[in-house]
């Protein structure tokens, strides 16, 4: 059992002994390995890659698109905003409405610019990710092609010069 958040993985352990509630552990990549085990590796065999895949994901890194209107909401919630607003209604209490009208709707117009521009930036951040591509895997004592995007941890890959 496991989940995503701020794009790392984390996983359910169950109790363990006497203890009444599990905990919620930061998924580790097997980093420590010594080099002689990748030496003599023959490569993930089939039945660790389902495994892998539901612990690790996807090799994939996507910036998560909000909705225009959760991001304006943000942008609205901003102390440089809130602060602009109780000075338009400060301006409000001394009957000068015109005044505030005009400063409130160019408040809300360019706040909303600002979300436009910052939705615009996290499309063209996700257009400039890396597509996945073919690459050769050692696997199961055999060289494979698989995409990049389904690399796991553990998979020997064959470096080429291009």
């Amino acid at each position: 059992l496991g989940f995503s958040f701020q794009r790392q993985r984390y996983e359910y352990h169950e109790p363990e002994g006497d203890e009444e509630v599990g905990e919620v552990q930061l998924v580790k990549c097997p980093v420590d390995n010594p080099v002689a085990s990748y030496l003599k590796g023959t490569g993930l065999r089939a039945d660790q890659l389902d495994e892998l895949k539901e612990q690790f994901g996807d090799n994939q890194l996507q910036v998560e698109m909000p909705s225009f209107l959760q991001c304006y909401k943000e942008q609205l919630l901003t102390p440089l905003v809130i602060f602009q607003v109780f000075v338009a209604l400060l301006w409000a209490a001394d009957d000068f409405i015109s005044y505030t009208l005009m400063q409130m709707g160019f408040i809300l117009m360019f706040e909303s610019t600002t979300v436009f521009q910052r939705l615009k930036t996290m499309k063209m951040l996700n257009s400039m990710g890396t597509k996945s591509y073919g690459i050769k895997v050692f696997r199961g004592k055999e060289w494979t092609e698989v995409l990049t995007s389904d690399l796991l941890p553990g998979d020997l890959i064959e470096l080429t010069a291009v």
